[in-house]
This record gives structure tokens, sequence and C-alpha cells, in this order.
């Protein structure tokens, strides 16, 4: 499994704030490389996001799909 770099983090964290809801790792991957078309060497994979994903965000499995839902600040 690829290692995701801090500005792919940064990124991710990015496009999920105004995706709509419910998103799948595919879509987040896509928003992050249409928003970085020149910095596509630090873009990983679509399972690297997913995994990411996994960790910041609260998942649901769909069929085949893994759907994600934004985490609320549990303050």
């Amino acid at each position: 499994m690829t290692k995701i770099n801090t500005f792919m983090k940064k990124w991710i964290r990015e496009a999920i704030e105004d995706y709509p809801e419910p998103f799948t790792s595919r879509d987040i991957f896509y928003a992050v490389l249409d928003a970085r078309p020149n910095n596509s060497h630090y873009i990983t994979n679509v399972y690297s996001v997913g995994m990411y994903l996994n960790m910041i965000c609260k998942k649901e499995k769909v069929g085949k799909k893994n759907l994600y839902w934004r985490k609320e600040n549990e303050n």
C-alpha cells in the first residue's frame, strides 16, 4: 500500500469539506486530481485515499462500495 504524504492528506481534507455526502474514495481522488493537475506526482491512488478516509471519516459499506461521511466535531 502506498503511503500518503503530507500534501495529499491536506488536499484530501480540503476536498471533503465541500464535497456532497456521501462520497467514495474515487470521488475524492478525482476531486484532488482535478484541483491539482500540476502536482500529480504527489497524488497516490484511490486505494490509499480510501485508507486515509477510513481514518478521518465515518464509513458505511453499501454493496461493494464504501461510502464516507465527514465526522462531526466531537467537542
